[in-house]
């Protein structure tokens, strides 16, 4: 696992934090809705279903209330994930103490606390 915690400048990495206090948050989220026992909290920032191809970056670019989603996604676009299309823009957590089990897709994991330990790989 790659951690880079200087790859945001300071002042987006704020600006994330503070969207990420907001009251945007859902629980009861599965990724497996029949077979999951365990439900996690979610936030949708744009794109389609998993199974979707569609890219959503022109979605993520639309809505103002989220721009500093979309200014780390051209900030990630334009150096380590260059040639990638974003499908799907969305944040999940999980309440201390509950399961958690890492997903199978690529994935993006930004801590937005410094309370946030890093996972071992």
């Amino acid at each position: 696992m790659l951690v880079n915690d200087s790859l945001a400048p300071k002042p987006l990495q704020h600006r994330i934090t503070r969207l990420m206090q907001q009251p945007i948050w859902q629980y009861g989220w599965r990724s497996n809705p029949r077979r999951d026992r365990f439900a996690y909290w979610h936030v949708h920032f744009a794109g389609g279903e998993y199974d979707s191809s569609v890219d959503c970056e022109p979605e993520l670019a639309s809505m103002p209330e989220i721009k500093a989603v979309h200014e780390l996604w051209k900030l990630l676009k334009a150096g380590h994930l260059k040639g990638r299309v974003p499908l799907r823009m969305y944040a999940n957590g999980r309440t201390f103490g509950s399961e958690d089990r890492s997903g199978r897709a690529a994935s993006l994991l930004l801590r937005t606390t410094p309370q946030c330990p890093a996972v071992p790989a």
